[in-house]
């Protein structure tokens, strides 16, 4: 067997670099399968410290895509109003949205829940004010129409809930986006 001894210090750099170039190749992609690997073991056992209260996990997907029916509208109140149907209905020259909200009054106090003003996916604004009123302990449904502009979409709507309408009163109010609503009757 015969050793070159005409080595010279440029080809041992070449050798060792491609050795680093060659352990790195190797060595990254294991490293990185460890990390997730470890990751999803720690996730199953342990816990993603997420929340499994289904309160919780409602909102975050509300506040991603938008109130929908089942959704509830206000969940700062104590009372709780649920969007029980939306509708967005081809009428000639307008489309019509219809949204209907169901009241539980959980309070101890008269709630009033109004449904203001509608914003539509282009930013125009279509007025028009429903509410109801709520003897503590009881429930109703309150339901309102807007005339939207023809091709337009409903993007939010404007919630004012007053909490001791007799007096002291807790005036809630928000703008409340809405998911996606289909048009019926195209």
């Amino acid at each position: 067997m015969t050793t070159n001894t005409n080595e010279t210090d440029e080809d041992r750099r070449r050798k060792r670099l491609i050795k680093v170039v060659v352990v790195l190749a190797i060595a990254v992609p294991i490293v990185i399968e460890g990390l997730t690997f470890g990751g999803l073991l720690t996730s199953a056992l342990l816990g993603d410290g997420g929340s499994d209260d289904p309160a919780q996990l409602n909102e975050t997907t509300v506040s991603d895509r938008g109130v929908g029916v089942g959704d509830e509208l206000l969940p700062a109140t104590p009372q709780r109003e649920r969007l029980e149907s939306a509708t967005v209905r081809e009428a000639g020259d307008s489309w019509r949205l219809s949204l209907s909200v169901a009241i539980n009054n959980t309070g101890n106090r008269t709630y009033q829940l109004q449904l203001a003003s509608v914003t539509t996916t282009s930013g125009k604004t279509v007025s028009n004010v429903v509410s109801t009123t709520v003897a503590p302990g009881n429930e109703t449904t309150v339901i309102g129409h807007w005339a939207l502009p023809p091709g337009e979409r409903p993007q939010s709507v404007e919630v004012v809930a007053v909490d001791g309408v007799e007096g002291n009163a807790t005036v809630t109010r928000e703008t409340v986006a809405l998911a996606p609503i289909p048009v019926q009757g195209r």
